[in-house]
């Protein structure tokens, strides 16, 4: 690896961020959805074609495709931990692509 003092700028700051990220931050890889449910009781708003609102946690695990239900007080914090994982993965790409174009200079002898 190279010393960070050979580091572009947006290199450096790009990396510092997706770090401080990662420590200090909760992060979900996924997906929140909402999703439109009937619940099935005779009598409900929902029979009539009112349909119950809620919040679902889209991700992978084992390869499948799953959805949890988020209970309303933590709506906010998967939310947020989704929203940094999005972040995370940008400053990623950022830090990717610099890297990617420093090895292929040195390929070139640049």
């Amino acid at each position: 690896m190279r010393p960070r003092s050979n580091w572009t700028e947006q290199e450096r700051d790009a990396r510092s961020r997706l770090m401080r990220l990662a420590y200090e931050q909760d992060f979900i890889a996924g997906s929140v959805v909402i999703m439109n449910r009937v619940c099935g009781k005779k009598g409900c708003r929902c029979a009539t074609g009112e349909k119950h609102q809620s919040l679902y946690l889209a991700f992978n695990h084992k390869g499948k495709r799953t959805m949890v239900i988020i209970p309303k007080e933590l709506e906010s914090v998967v939310v947020e931990a989704v929203n940094t994982n999005k972040r995370m993965k940008h400053l990623h790409q950022t830090v990717s692509t610099t890297c990617f174009k420093r090895l292929m200079s040195r390929r070139l002898g640049r």
